[in-house]
């Protein structure tokens, strides 16, 4: 008989979209380590997303934890996509949200699409504790260039606790929104 090949089909474009994931984080490497700043679009995503006051990157760091794990429980994990991320108003650090990337056809409580958007971005390299000094330069960037912020930055993590001892191999791709 005929076979179904559209979970095929779909099975590759998860491992492609996971090898494009991985080529990226490479690149990423091997070539921002001089913080240049560029323009990036990012792609509507579903996430699982918890909005909490943090006053500390420890107390950060908990939360994203707590709620990537909730995530991961309830709709499992989505690894062809940056994992987890947070965001806050640039106004207002200690407004902490926090992400993680799902399945797109999830739905229920704290799931949210986030729509299309562009923002600036450089990536720092090294502890969470020096990341503001990369958000800073965004901010910088953007009064020289004549460019609108929206008001909201974001941190993805590539690189942190759970693959690096050392907190100087961390790396974070540090984003300010476009309005």
């Amino acid at each position: 008989g005929d076979i179904d090949l559209i979970p095929l089909i779909r099975r590759l474009e998860d491992i492609r979209d996971t090898i494009n994931l991985n080529i990226e984080k490479l690149y990423e490497r091997v070539s921002n380590q001089n913080n240049d700043i560029k323009k990036v679009n990012i792609d509507e995503q579903t996430v699982y997303r918890r909005a909490y006051i943090a006053k500390s990157v420890a107390d950060r760091t908990d939360l994203l934890r707590k709620t990537a794990l909730e995530a991961m429980q309830k709709f499992g994990s989505y690894s062809n996509r940056r994992m987890y991320f947070i965001e806050h108003p640039l106004s207002s650090p200690e407004e902490t949200v926090c992400c993680a990337i799902i399945p797109p056809q999830s739905c229920g409580t704290n799931v949210v699409t986030l729509p299309k958007s562009s923002a600036i971005c450089t990536y720092h390299h090294g502890e969470y504790e020096q990341i503001s000094s990369a958000l800073e330069k965004l901010i910088e960037y953007a009064d020289k260039n004549g460019l609108e912020l929206s008001g909201i930055c974001r941190y993805v993590f590539l690189e942190g606790p759970p693959h690096h001892k050392d907190k100087k191999l961390f790396i974070t791709q540090v984003l300010a929104f476009l309005k």
